[in-house]
Parts: C-alpha cells; structure tokens; sequence
C-alpha cells in the first residue's frame, strides 16, 4: 500500500506543483501565525516537513530563523528554491518517514498541511520521525485541518 501511496502523491504534486501557490494564498496568513507562535529564538533551526513550493519555510526564513525544507517531489522543490531569496533557507528532497537528518539537530519542526494527505500508517511514522529530529525541549508545530 504505502508503494503506491508514494507514487500517488509523486504524481499527484507534480501536476499540482504549477498551480500550488493559488491555493497558497488563502492560507498564507495561517503559515504566518504559525511563525508568530512559535515563538522560538531567533537565528533557530526549522524544519519544514512536506514543504511543497516552501511557502511555510520562507515564512519563518523571512523572520531570522534557519530553515530546512524537505519534501518527497522534486517539481515542488524546483518551485521552492525558485521563489527563495534567502540564505538561510536551504531546500532537499527527502521523505518524511525516513528524515535524512540525525536526532535532535532541530530546535522546531513543522509540518503544514501535509498530514491530513497520509494514510495513518505513514502519518505515524511521520511523526516518529518529526520527534526524533526534534531536540529535547524543542517546538513541534502541526499546522492542519484534519
């Protein structure tokens, strides 16, 4: 099952990756209260899971904080680093369930609007892994609908 999840979604975004940001704008103001609350130290260090074309990791990178966007799909990475005009936001290719970084190296995590897609099995092990990266006393935020 989670194959052809992963194919779906792959395919899925790729058509979605040229029109995404339309639907952006109607929640662009809830990526940027999710910065506001967050209320970590400036100059901290964000991972943005399921980051598509970005948008929540340029939010926080637009307020000081170090940001690692990671995302399954390239045509949505492609579009991210496009928009980027920050130095301090940096983006890669990578799945959620398996996050290519070691545990603790994040002071916040967040993942917006990415859960909701996940059949509970990966969504699961999504979060294993957004706990793992996530330092002791760090900032989870999980931005959704669902």
């Amino acid at each position: 099952m989670e194959d052809g999840y992963y194919l779906y979604i792959k395919r899925l975004f790729k058509k979605y990756s040229s029109f995404y940001d339309l639907v952006d704008i109607f929640i662009s103001g809830v990526r940027h209260k999710a910065v506001e609350l967050s209320n970590l130290k400036n100059g901290s260090r964000i991972l943005d899971v399921c980051t598509g074309t970005g948008s929540q990791a340029i939010a926080f990178g637009k307020k000081g904080y170090n940001v690692v966007g990671l995302d399954l799909t390239e045509e949505m990475l492609k579009k991210a680093m496009r928009k980027n005009k920050y130095n301090n936001i940096v983006f890669c290719l990578g799945d959620a369930v398996n996050i290519p970084f070691r545990d603790g190296c994040f002071d916040g995590t967040i993942i917006s609007f990415g859960l909701h897609e996940m059949p509970s099995s990966i969504r699961k092990k999504v979060l294993k892994e957004i706990i793992r990266v996530t330092r002791n006393c760090g900032k989870i935020i999980i931005v959704d609908y669902r």
